[in-house]
């Protein structure tokens, strides 16, 4: 509701306080004029305006008083470069993470085969699309005595994706022979991978906000303490 739209007796306040346009106060004084009571909420309101402005305003400690200029003084200027690095140090942790918890964690296919007998010093996996004959070397593993079950780990299957993965089995002279075969798919890995990529970006983004904001709590706890 605007001023000019209210009864004379609630624009008092304004008219005492002389915020009133022009035409508005004639409107007040010409309601005041037509009923001398009416000065005496008029004289009410001044002396209650007197007596606000005669109370003392309460000042800060100098300590607070000292403490938000700082905060003020050094943030004016470093508002946007503040933000700026702690986007920085949000994507530095977010990445950083990510990468460790992918080598400790591995979220790829798992690749398995097993062997009947010894001989072989070593096996290579190779990976291709179904349908596709462009098979990529991904892994080689040495053979080990005694031991009859290997498994590697695919860690860059796209969604989706559906691979062949041959296991070659290289003799002691070099020769390699293709023993074995596997099928996997791409979505099998990827809600470990979905969980890494989550996990890293809230913790990113959990330090972007403490580097951002840590600054302003420090400041209130003084405060709260001065």
């Amino acid at each position: 509701m605007s001023p000019s739209s209210q009864h004379p007796a609630e624009l008092l306040p304004w008219y005492v306080n002389h915020t009133l346009t022009p035409e508005e106060a004639r409107v007040v004084e010409d309601w005041l004029r037509a009923d001398p009571a009416r000065q005496g909420q008029l004289a009410a309101l001044r002396q209650t305006r007197q007596a606000v402005a005669a109370h003392p305003q309460p000042a800060p400690s100098p300590r607070v008083r000292a403490a938000v200029l700082t905060q003020v003084q050094s943030r004016r200027p470093r508002s946007s470069i503040g933000l700026r690095l702690s986007w920085v140090w949000g994507t530095v942790t977010a990445v950083a993470l990510l990468c460790v918890l992918w080598l400790i964690i591995q979220p790829g296919l798992a690749v398995e085969w097993h062997i009947q007998g010894q001989g072989a010093s070593a096996f290579r996996v190779y990976r291709a699309p179904v349908g596709s004959a462009q098979f990529e070397l991904i892994h080689e593993v040495a053979a080990r005595p005694n031991q009859y079950a290997y498994a590697v780990t695919d860690l860059s299957p796209l969604p989706g994706q559906v691979y062949t993965y041959l296991i070659e089995a290289v003799t002691p002279d070099g020769h390699p022979i293709i023993s074995q075969s596997v099928i996997g798919n791409g979505l099998d890995a990827l809600p470990a991978q979905l969980a890494l990529l989550l996990t890293s970006a809230v913790a990113g983004y959990s330090l972007m906000l403490f580097a951002r904001f840590w600054p302003s709590l420090a400041i209130g706890r003084r405060m709260i303490g001065a």
